[in-house]
């Protein structure tokens, strides 16, 4: 209420200075002029305070009510105007008229415009209700430059960013299930294994115990790691990888993996080369930086035809290192480096059994400020680049 007096007085003096300006009053002019500014302006705070918006349940009720009162506002400044200034009853009775036709005119002006508005507004609010109510396959499709076009855009890119999100999060569950499924799997399997090997030597059954005994030490280090692949996936996901970063020789780094994966190479008859061209230095942690190449050299010999073959490159202030093989390939349109993807087109090269090598190797690499990507077949080729110094 305080702001619409303070607005109404200064209307009334931006209303007495101008008509100094124009007209050059005399005083008994002047004080005519400021009863006429006062009490107009006295029925508009009362008008505006009585008609909020809150009073009227439709838009076009509301823009009909602010019509009536600017005319009848006009109206009551003619009145009030020809009672000061001693016009004529005939010129007060025409004016009046013509005020009157331009009250029929705006209130058919008000509803013609006000039509298209209620009915945009009440589109705006089925769509909400209906977004509320679970629906993703709607749009509220309004075309219209003013505020209302501007609600209506901005509520169609809500309902998409929900319709992606919701998308997403359908894509994720799927994954969660499948990656669930084949973690059960791949722990149930050595279990299974360890506990009929455990009941053959409680039961004085089987032929050679040492043997038994060997598998289910094979069994328990193939659970031993895939606990600590979960472990370190869980702390990658969560930003708590931590590591302590030394200066490495990217080149020494992988000559030693590559020889540590020869064994595992010649077992397949998989041709294993590296040529290292220089040094190449980087800044890491040397176990986990060992453990991204072990998991891209093991998984490149597992799916290689004949031969794995790595390159390191430097260009600038990056190091780029590829490990590519001469097999199938990676499959089309699945992001191997997401933890879950294991459905039965990505088990055919992701690396862990619940897939978490890539996922794993991706993770840390990004910890070290690098990247990591599929290449350009033909076979399967991954590269990653890290920061060089």
């Amino acid at each position: 209420m305080t702001r619409l007096i303070f607005t109404a007085l200064v209307t009334v003096a931006a209303a007495l200075a101008v008509s100094e300006v124009v007209l050059h009053p005399s005083s008994k002019d002047r004080m005519a002029l400021a009863v006429i500014f006062l009490i107009v302006a006295a029925v508009a705070v009362v008008v505006a305070a009585w008609l909020p918006g809150r009073r009227s349940r439709t838009v076009a009720r509301s823009v009909l009510a602010v019509a009536f009162a600017a005319i009848g506002l006009v109206a009551l400044a003619v009145v009030v105007a020809a009672r000061q200034m001693f016009l004529s009853a005939h010129d007060l009775q025409l004016v009046l008229i013509v005020l009157g036709y331009g009250l029929a005119l705006a209130v058919v002006m008000t509803l013609l415009v006000t039509a298209r508005m209620t009915a945009d507004l009440r589109r705006l609010a089925d769509v909400a209700a209906q977004v509320g109510a679970g629906e993703r396959s709607v749009d509220v499709d309004i075309d219209r430059s003013d505020e209302i076009g501007a609600l209506a855009e901005a509520v169609d890119d809500m309902i998409g960013r929900l319709r992606e999100a919701e998308t997403n999060r359908n894509a994720m569950d799927a994954a969660r299930r499948r990656f669930l499924a084949a973690l059960s799997h791949d722990l149930r399997t050595p279990l299974t294994s360890m506990r009929a090997a455990l009941e053959a030597i409680q039961d004085d059954v089987a032929p050679d115990p040492g043997r038994y005994l060997n598998a289910m030490a094979f069994d328990l280090d193939h659970l031993t790691g895939l606990v600590e692949d979960l472990f370190t996936l869980t702390k990658i996901e969560s930003g708590r990888l931590e590591f302590d970063s030394t200066s490495l020789d990217l080149a020494d780094l992988i000559d030693e993996s590559v020889e540590a994966a020869r064994p595992a190479a010649a077992g397949r008859e998989v041709a294993l080369s590296f040529a290292p061209s220089g040094h190449c230095f980087v800044e890491g942690s040397e176990r986990q930086l060992r453990r991204v190449l072990g998991n891209l050299l093991d998984n490149a010999i597992r799916h290689a035809a004949t031969s794995v073959t790595v390159t390191l490159e430097q260009e600038g202030d990056r190091a780029s290192v590829t490990v590519a093989d001469d097999g199938p390939g990676f499959p089309p349109d699945v992001d191997v480096f997401t933890s879950g993807t294991r459905g039965d087109v990505a088990r055919s090269r992701d690396l862990g059994g619940a897939g978490l090598g890539l996922a794993i190797a991706k993770g840390i690499l990004e910890a070290h400020g690098g990247q990591i990507r599929i290449g350009a077949g033909p076979g399967g080729v991954v590269v990653f680049d890290l920061p060089a110094g």
